[in-house]
């Protein structure tokens, strides 16, 4: 069993988000609940609120992050990209960070427990590259080949029903032709059902999953 905590869609620096306090104490969970992959599925930063004191506390929850030792997996969301995040964050060692024109795919390895065979995950993600982003990425990412269990990492509006702007879409058949074990997406903040493997990670949650 592989088990992966995520976080999306915090937006520092917003006054109605759940603050950076609330994220730390949840990568604390994360790492308490015997997490072993944390992701950050876009949308750090509040594109309206973005300034270098918000900048500092998105530095610092990447840092606490990285801190925990387990592997690290970020995409950039359309808000991140609207407030320049990337090009005003420094580089931190132990996050993996998704690039935004093409589709990374690597695999990393579970934490050793005594008694147990350490699995290895395979992870496909992108990130947003511009707001809004009506690319289709997903025919891009690979079939599930290799090292089990495989999961995709996605900022997406899917088909739009829950989003003012085209993010990435896709449809539910195209992210299920994948045959990945699990999808989870950021972007959108109440978490509405999509199915058992693929959903949206939600403001405010931190959403852990087993592979």
């Amino acid at each position: 069993m592989t088990r992966v905590a995520a976080l999306a869609d915090i937006h520092l620096g917003h006054p109605d988000a759940p603050g950076l306090d609330w994220a730390l104490s949840a990568l604390r969970d994360a790492a308490a609940q015997g997490a072993d992959v944390l992701v950050l599925a876009g949308d750090l930063i509040d594109r309206n609120h973005a300034d270098e004191a918000t900048v500092t506390q998105t530095e610092q929850l990447l840092r606490q992050a990285a801190s925990t030792g387990l592997p690290v997996m970020l995409t950039w969301g359309n808000h991140d990209i609207s407030a320049r995040l990337p090009e005003r964050l420094p580089t931190v060692a132990g996050v993996t960070v998704a690039p935004r024109t093409s589709v990374l795919t690597l695999t990393t390895g579970t934490r050793e427990t005594p008694g147990t065979t350490p699995r290895v995950l395979t992870v496909h993600m992108t990130s947003v590259d511009a707001d809004p982003d009506p690319r289709r990425p997903v025919s891009g990412f690979p079939v599930a080949d290799g090292p089990g269990p495989h999961l995709g990492i996605l900022h997406t509006s899917l088909t739009g029903e829950y989003s003012r702007k085209p993010c990435l879409p896709t449809t539910v058949a195209e992210l299920e032709s994948r045959g990945y074990g699990r999808w989870i997406l950021g972007h959108v903040h109440h978490r509405p059902p999509v199915t058992e493997t693929i959903g949206w990670g939600g403001m405010g949650n931190l959403l852990v999953v087993d592979l």
